[in-house]
């Protein structure tokens, strides 16, 4: 029992401490931060914001939509991050490790293909579900996917997901705080 209320608290503690950082940064540039943030590996990491931001998007359309373009400036500024990793640590990996033997060879020539055959579409919807828009960046900057292309579909799924949840949150919101 003990454990439980120390977690409590700790929770707590972090959702006041989220509250003050987020009212200090005004919310739409905290809510790009916690997307930037997601974006370089922190899965999850917008999710409180995003409750704030919903909240305060209620009272204003203003404040949605700078939420919406932090947001998106936010996910699209981690994912370049993440992108440049992939392409500095993976690819010497690959290069290294992996191409030693022909079938691995073919396997990422296969990861290539699929890259240019389906890469826009995965970028975009990786973007717009939870832990995949943490993680996509990695292997598309391993791979070498085209960084205009990257940034243009990374931007676009961040713009869409940052409208939709800030919407269902704002709607939740609304119709919370009239009863």
């Amino acid at each position: 029992v003990r454990q439980y209320k120390a977690e409590e608290d700790l929770i707590s503690k972090i959702i006041v401490l989220m509250v003050m950082i987020i009212r200090s940064l005004n919310v739409p540039v905290a809510f790009g931060l916690g997307m930037f943030l997601e974006g370089v590996g922190i899965p999850f990491a917008s999710s409180p914001m995003l409750i704030v931001a919903s909240n305060e998007s209620s009272k204003s359309l203003l404040t949605y939509f700078l939420s919406i373009f932090f947001g998106m400036i936010g996910g699209t500024a981690g994912s370049l991050v993440s992108y440049g990793i992939g392409m500095g640590i993976t690819t010497p990996l690959f290069n290294r490790r992996l191409l030693r033997k022909k079938d691995e060879e073919r396997e990422i020539s296969r990861a290539r293909k699929f890259l240019i055959d389906h890469g826009d579409k995965s970028i975009l919807l990786a973007q717009l579900f939870g832990t995949t828009r943490t993680f996509i960046s990695i292997p598309a900057g391993a791979l070498r996917m085209k960084i205009w292309r990257f940034t243009l579909y990374s931007a676009i799924g961040s713009a869409i997901w940052c409208a939709a949840a800030l919407g269902i949150f704002t709607i939740f919101h609304t119709y919370y705080n009239k009863l």
